[in-house]
């Protein structure tokens, strides 16, 4: 099946679906009241001194109206919001101890302006103040041009040298731009949590896009831009990488979304309203899914906390093309390549906990 007929088909059964929901009003459109207004972007200087300080750099598409209006930035008839990444800054904005310097967005789940808006917005619901939201590349074609949130990276890792941990979950053009504008970032920063992208059946774990990147659905952080991705792997050091094979070893269920549901908290309403359509695809829908997979809220969380437990190994790592299945990664020995200690599957017991901790954060 090639590239073409497969996006063909996607359209095909994409289309009916919307259909579907348009007709059973799922995709009504709400007002909330606490959305209203501006925030603080100000950075607060007080006790940084005392704080382990991050960057969070991702593609937070959790704003149902403008995914719904213009769909993925890649694939614009993919109108299904993807709200992992508002579930990672929500999570790491109620991570006690530790400062999030700011959140840069770039293009992924939807475009940048979408996501920005998505991340602004969950600021106003938790009530948060003093972080910051950078734009960042609108495209792939933005790789090397500076941006708000590439200058933001490279001169917060220089303020606080040997301080600061980004948090990378999305497309990494923002990340491999900051590299291109100060080559000398690696001994600035603390490291760089690298959590995208696919292994090509070397790690012995299938993750939720196993199937999927068979059938010609390529995995779309590292296949945004697969340019970016490959500097950051040549550029950027040695730093852990956390592939897809551990980001489907949390979920939340159909049930998780109801205790969510019944706390009717502002954030609960907001949740509830942006999670309603992918609660009801992966809860309901699929077969064998047993609810919507986080995944960059594992590699965020196993970064603000070295207590939970995976399987892991070290190796030096490579991208290669396989046509319409787009770009993975694949083990290499090669000497000149640094090597990264790649987490595999969380242990059952830092699972366990970890799920009950989200579900705990989002009520």
């Amino acid at each position: 099946m090639t590239k073409k007929i497969a996006l063909f088909l996607a359209k095909i059964v994409l289309h009916i679906a919307y259909l579907i929901l348009y007709l059973l009003r799922f995709t009504k459109r709400e007002k909330f009241e606490f959305l209203q207004g501006e925030i603080d972007l100000k950075l607060d200087e007080e006790k940084i001194d005392e704080e382990r300080l991050f960057i969070i750099d991702d593609d937070i598409g959790m704003n149902r109206e403008g995914v719904w209006e213009k769909g993925h930035y890649w694939l614009d008839f993919l109108k299904i919001t993807d709200p992992d990444g508002g579930l990672e800054l929500i999570y790491a904005l109620r991570e006690p101890n530790i400062r999030i310097l700011g959140v840069t967005i770039m293009m992924g789940v939807a475009s940048t302006d979408v996501c920005v808006k998505a991340a602004r917005n969950i600021m106003k619901v938790l009530g948060i103040h003093n972080v910051p939201v950078l734009k960042g590349a609108e495209s792939h074609r933005d790789l090397g041009k500076q941006t708000e949130a590439s200058r933001f990276i490279v001169d917060m890792c220089k303020k606080y040298p040997g301080r600061v941990e980004i948090i990378a979950t999305g497309p990494l053009t923002n990340i491999a731009t900051a590299l291109m504008m100060e080559p000398k970032l690696p001994e600035y920063w603390k490291t760089l949590h690298f959590a995208t992208g696919e292994f090509r059946g070397k790690l012995g774990v299938k993750s939720d896009l196993y199937m999927p990147i068979l059938f010609g659905v390529q995995e779309l952080n590292t296949n945004v831009d697969y340019k970016a991705t490959e500097y950051v792997l040549k550029h950027g050091g040695s730093f852990p990488i956390y592939p897809n094979e551990i980001m489907d070893d949390v979920i939340v269920s159909g049930t998780d979304y109801k205790r969510i549901k019944a706390s009717k908290s502002n954030l609960a309403k907001f949740l509830t309203y942006e999670m309603k359509i992918t609660n009801l695809v992966f809860s309901y829908f699929i077969p064998l899914s047993r609810g919507l997979v986080t995944h960059g809220l594992i590699p965020t969380a196993i970064a603000l906390d070295s207590s939970y437990k995976s399987e892991t190994l070290e190796s030096a790592v490579k991208m290669r093309g396989y046509g319409y299945q787009g770009y993975t990664f694949i083990l290499s020995e090669d000497p000149e390549l640094p090597p990264h200690k790649i987490h595999i599957k969380l242990e059952k017991k830092s699972a366990q906990r970890m799920q009950k901790t989200l579900i705990k954060r989002l009520l």
